[in-house]
């Protein structure tokens, strides 16, 4: 597997990490991180592109799609929405999450796990 800074490592914004990614990079860029991160996790790229452009914390102040995001603020993005799709794939809490029960009926497989029980991210 190629990592992404080694794919990306002469784009501008890799080289000053809080410039705009831009329109021309933007799609590729997502796509990397849906096929290694959100897929792998049963995540949605359109959620998690609602979830930058709209967050709180992640505080986007542009278009949408965020083509203006900075990788700095993208990398934020991946961490935060991550750590909420974990709490809530593992929480062992009836009300805010999958139970053993759910893993188990799974199969421990994401793909298995029901479209209503998926993460769908909500601000805190």
């Amino acid at each position: 597997a190629t990592s992404f800074e080694f794919i990306y490592s002469n784009k501008p914004w890799m080289l000053d990490r809080d410039t705009a990614i831009g329109e021309n990079d933007y799609d590729d860029v997502m796509e990397f991180i849906d096929e290694h991160v959100l897929t792998e996790t049963c995540a949605s790229k359109s959620d998690f592109v609602n979830f930058l452009v709209n967050d709180k914390f992640i505080n986007y102040k542009g278009n949408n799609p965020p083509v203006e995001i900075s990788f700095n603020t993208l990398e934020s993005g991946v961490e935060r929405y991550s750590t909420m799709m974990m709490q809530h794939y593992f929480s062992n809490d009836d009300n805010n999450g999958l139970t053993e029960e759910d893993w188990n009926t799974a199969r421990y497989d994401c793909q298995n796990i029901p479209t209503d029980k998926r993460y769908v991210w909500a601000q805190n």
